[in-house]
């Protein structure tokens, strides 16, 4: 998958700290930059990998009920959801020449809590 890379602006940015309840300080039009570029990453995912995070982070849908509907076994489809949440995560962090221990970890639960405002925010975007 070629995701976009982050552009020399963003060297020295504090990936490794972000928690999960907040977001990095530096915006554009009020949104902060690790918003818009999960965004932007989202958008590349596969088709398949976005639908896949859309059902079972946003909508909620059990793994059992997500693998029947894909004709998978639930722990293949439960390892496509983390290496889909992984690679965004790895690729937010190659902003950062030494994350810190946990940072993936870290952006991995805070793209779960945004997931469904991101995806949300992009299908208002399509309705104007």
């Amino acid at each position: 998958m070629n995701f976009i890379r982050p552009t020399s602006g963003f060297a020295g940015f504090p990936w490794r700290t972000l928690p999960a309840e907040q977001t990095p300080t530096r915006s554009d039009q009020g949104q902060s930059v690790a918003y818009l570029l999960a965004k932007s990453l989202i958008k590349r995912l596969p088709e398949s990998e976005r639908a896949l995070l859309i059902e079972h982070q946003i909508h909620g849908r059990p793994w059992a009920e997500i693998a029947k509907r894909r004709n998978l076994s639930e722990d293949k489809v439960k390892q496509d959801c983390s290496r889909a949440l992984n690679k965004l995560a790895k690729a937010l962090l190659e902003c950062d020449s030494k994350p810190a221990k946990g940072a993936a970890e870290r952006l991995v639960a805070w793209l779960k809590d945004m997931l469904e405002h991101i995806v949300s925010d992009e299908g208002r975007a399509h309705d104007a």
